[in-house]
């Protein structure tokens, strides 16, 4: 019997050894289908928007989840690739006071490694292999360890993501950068996305020549205001003697007076104010909240300020203006359009740069 017993306890050995076996391949099975999950919900939600501001905050979040640190910062590097800005950080409590600057200069050697790798790597105080990671671990504090992923797309660098640690004891491991690595992959891909969406979106309102926004454009923002019934001024500037100019001295020469004109005006007018090209060249302003003094002092401002040009384009360059203020000179976006080109009409048969408002036409007094 003793042999049929040695038999009968070397077969049990062997079932627990192939069920802890077993139960080995399955909790890894379990482990890579949870990961395989994460990763594909990962993907979903990081392609699944486009706005700039929800993805950053979204990969920030994300790396958080994946990797401890006191410090999850991503920076986008703007297109010529000579500084990068701090868009989304979550600090932990014991970091909380220190400041990252939102702008930094590109270091050369920063921008050597974020061009020639796609991959995460890490580092360790002082940094000897990677010194560039000074730069941020500097606004970070005392931080031990750093990681540092970049963002590319093509050969173009969109951006990076930057992790630190405090604790020495705690470097980042080969399994956190091939997870972040991961999330970098994914965010390059939802980044270009973004900024390719971010760009059309841009060309699709703004006037291919002197940037400013398109009158379709002005036009949705002029309904939303009728819409809610707020006071608003609507301004109509049309440079004078334009097409003298043009055929003077050319489409080429124009075409400059009228992005410097447009450069002007965008210069002289309050931020909440909005400027369109109408067409040709005649430019339209928006001033939401406002009445016909404001108005006025802004038209005959902006006047000065194109003919302040007459230095830099070596001939003289004017402007008229027609003001018209909703409701009181139309209830509607074309009755108000009227309005501003009859009072702008008028002042340019007045003599160049006048600026008059609808509500004094019948007076037949300019309100300049």
């Amino acid at each position: 019997p003793y042999p049929l017993i040695g038999h009968t306890i070397r077969k049990i050995v062997e079932f627990f050894r192939l069920r802890k076996k077993t139960g080995d391949e399955k909790a890894k099975l379990e482990a890579l289908r949870f990961r395989l999950d994460s990763v594909v919900d990962l993907g979903v939600q990081l392609t699944g928007t486009l706005s700039h501001h929800q993805l950053f905050d979204l990969v920030v979040n994300h790396s958080v989840k994946l990797v401890q640190g006191d410090v999850h910062a991503l920076f986008t590097v703007d297109t010529n690739g000579t500084s990068c800005r701090l868009r989304s950080v979550q600090k932990s409590e014991q970091c909380n006071k220190f400041r990252i600057t939102p702008t930094h200069r590109l270091k050369p050697d920063l921008k050597r490694f974020l061009s020639g790798s796609n991959k995460p790597v890490f580092g360790r105080a002082p940094f000897e292999d990677y010194a560039w990671m000074r730069q941020f671990t500097d606004h970070l504090g005392p931080m031990k360890s750093c990681l540092l992923a970049p963002f590319q797309s093509k050969d173009h660098i969109l951006g990076f993501l930057i992790i630190a640690r405090r604790d020495s004891d705690t470097s980042f491991t080969a399994a956190e950068c091939e997870q972040i690595e991961i999330l970098s992959s994914f965010s390059s891909m939802a980044m270009a996305n973004a900024f390719i969406y971010e760009q059309t979106e841009t060309a699709s309102r703004t006037d291919n020549l002197t940037k400013v926004y398109n009158f379709a454009f002005i036009q949705q923002f002029l309904d939303r205001l009728i819409s809610a019934g707020e006071t608003f001024a609507l301004i109509f500037i049309d440079l004078d003697g334009f097409k003298k100019i043009n055929l003077l001295h050319g489409h080429t020469v124009g075409n400059k007076a009228l992005k410097a004109a447009a450069g002007k005006i965008t210069e002289t007018l309050v931020p909440y104010c909005m400027t369109g090209r109408f067409g040709g060249d005649e430019f339209v302003i928006v001033m939401p909240g406002t009445g016909v003094q404001e108005a006025m002092e802004t038209a005959g401002n902006l006047i000065k300020s194109i003919e302040s040009l007459e230095a830099e384009m070596d001939f003289r360059l004017s402007a008229s203006a027609g003001i018209a203020i909703f409701p009181a000179d139309g209830d509607d976006l074309n009755s108000l359009i009227h309005a501003a080109d009859t009072a702008m009409y008028t002042a340019k048969d007045r003599g160049r740069g006048h600026a008059i408002c609808f509500q004094e036409l019948e007076k037949e007094t300019p309100c300049d």
